[in-house]
């Protein structure tokens, strides 16, 4: 095929004004496009077949696993040993001080009846105070004088007087009292209340008198 270049009948010159006449025929700028048609083709093939699957592949590639953090660790404080406690000392508790019993100013004297030496009750009462205080005072002693009233003879009388002391002596040893503490002494009827002898005072001359020292 000869291409002479002339213009075909009816055919639209598209050319810019001063651009020089192409020299391809029409045929031949058809066979160019399916040709670049063609390429264009190829290289979509090429895509889907090799580019696309690889770059799918790449994303779908699992990412990289995160590294586990680092945790620091810090040593636990040593234990704080504590000092033991001190062992108590044990105090002697000082035994209680029982309190000082007073002496009384006067102990009454213990009276009996008419030549007898038997303690009445009265006496017996007297007694029992007594030994409460001698034994509250180990210390003290005490003396027991015997009296009677001038009636009778001196011999009997003197052996009367020293029957009461060791009847009221008798009974504190029975109850509690050191024999050691007590004495008994014997007067008869040498000495009356006041100094006189008085029928009045007769029931009161008959006594033992207590003496604490």
């Amino acid at each position: 095929m000869v291409f002479t270049g002339a213009p075909v009948a009816g055919a639209t010159d598209h050319r810019l004004p001063g651009a020089s006449r192409s020299r391809l025929s029409p045929t031949a700028r058809t066979v160019l496009l399916v040709l670049l048609l063609l390429i264009g083709m190829a290289d979509l093939v090429v895509l889907d077949a090799v580019v696309l699957p690889r770059t799918l592949a790449r994303k779908a590639r699992p990412a990289p696993a995160l590294s586990a953090p680092i945790v620091a660790v810090v040593p636990a404080p040593a234990p704080v040993v504590l000092p033991p406690p001190p062992v108590p000392v044990p105090q002697e508790i000082p035994a209680p001080v029982e309190p000082v019993v007073a002496l009384p100013e006067a102990v009454p004297d213990l009276l009996f009846w008419r030549n007898a030496a038997v303690l009445t009750k009265n006496a017996q009462s007297t007694l029992e105070n007594l030994r409460t205080l001698m034994i509250a005072r180990p210390e003290l002693r005490v003396l027991l004088n015997g009296h009677t009233d001038d009636l009778g003879p001196e011999r009997v009388n003197s052996l009367l007087s020293l029957q009461r002391a060791r009847a009221a002596q008798r009974w504190l040893v029975r109850h509690g009292v050191d024999r050691a503490r007590i004495e008994a002494e014997s007067f008869g009827a040498s000495k009356p209340l006041g100094g006189v002898i008085v029928p009045s005072a007769r029931r009161q001359n008959r006594r033992v008198e207590i003496e604490l020292h």
